[in-house]
């Protein structure tokens, strides 16, 4: 079983994954262990962005229209998908990190039983955000935030996504269409 405590980057299990890469790579990995909610739904949004269209285009089960109309369907997911899903966990993150700093709301009480527990196990046991250090607080705050962003990306997905995303996708086969047009149909030359 997986114990998890205050102090994950130093305490976590590794399982050994790490052990045989070089210094670089462990770093790296360190790194990324820092990026935030709203890196990581860029970074899923531009390798979506990047891959997805094209891996739609190049489906050779299908036909030609179906490809294109798919593959902008992708592009426009993954703009509008981004666009949304980082503009809400942002916005959630820096709500719950002004409650929380303000001591508002948002704060935690352990319970005797949970303290009792984690202080048996010889951990630092952190009982409320007044006991807790800068760095935890921000976690804390920022997971909060994330939760929040999580619960209202729900609304937004039907709400704005869908929509934005069919207008997009729309406006990406007009585009294509418009300059099938301009080129003539069926390799015929327009006049």
């Amino acid at each position: 079983m997986i114990k998890i405590d205050n102090n994950l980057r130093k305490n976590s299990q590794s399982f050994g994954a790490l052990n045989n890469l070089g210094g670089k790579a462990v770093k790296f990995f360190h790194k990324a262990d820092d990026i935030t909610s709203v890196g990581q739904r860029v970074l899923i949004g531009a390798t979506a962005l990047g891959l997805q269209p094209l891996i739609d285009f190049n489906n050779k089960k299908v036909d030609k229209k179906t490809r294109q109309s798919s593959a902008a369907r992708s592009i426009a997911r993954a703009i509008i998908g981004t666009a949304t899903g980082v503009a809400v966990r942002g916005a959630t993150i820096k709500f719950a990190d002004r409650f929380v700093k303000e001591g508002k709301i948002l704060d935690f009480k352990m319970s005797e039983k949970q303290i009792a527990k984690m202080t048996a196990s010889g951990k630092k046991v952190v009982t409320s955000l007044a006991d807790a250090s800068k760095d935890q607080i921000k976690n804390y705050s920022a997971t909060i935030g994330t939760l929040i962003g999580l619960a209202v990306m729900i609304f937004t997905n039907f709400a704005i996504d869908v929509p934005a995303i069919n207008w997009m996708q729309n406006k990406i086969m007009d585009k294509i269409n418009s300059g099938k047009q301009n080129k003539g149909v069926n390799n015929v030359p327009a006049k």
